[in-house]
């Protein structure tokens, strides 16, 4: 289910990335958007199944998202077809995904900080 739910993650990225470009948007709002529509599909999804988001884990998610669609980003600036950066947008943020789930990456938690008195 994961593998599906990196790829979609990636999918949505890079596609969000890449409408917000064609509507006229700037680079940093393309990466915004594209990275929001990623995150916000996984975050529905999770509590439509009642779970836990899986952004609201220490697992990285909204990060290879962000990655993705700014890759959608650079390839539209270089001037190159857009297609190139919807599919390697899409494969990049996958990838990291996946490889974040297969190594076991996560966040740091934040620690708490002692009251003074």
């Amino acid at each position: 289910m994961l593998l599906f739910d990196a790829f979609g993650m990636g999918l949505f990225a890079s596609t969000g990335a890449s409408i917000a470009l064609a509507a006229g948007g700037s680079s940093l709002s393309a990466c915004l958007i594209g990275a929001t529509t990623a995150v916000a599909g996984g975050v529905i999804r999770d509590i439509l199944v009642n779970e836990v988001p899986l952004l609201l884990r220490r697992d990285l998610y909204a990060i290879p998202a962000l990655l993705g669609s700014s890759i959608v980003a650079v390839v539209e600036g270089l001037g190159l077809p857009e297609n190139v950066g919807l599919i390697v947008g899409t494969v990049v943020a996958t990838g990291l995904r996946l490889l974040a789930l297969w190594r076991r990456w996560n966040l740091p938690i934040a620690r708490r900080v002692p009251d003074e008195e």
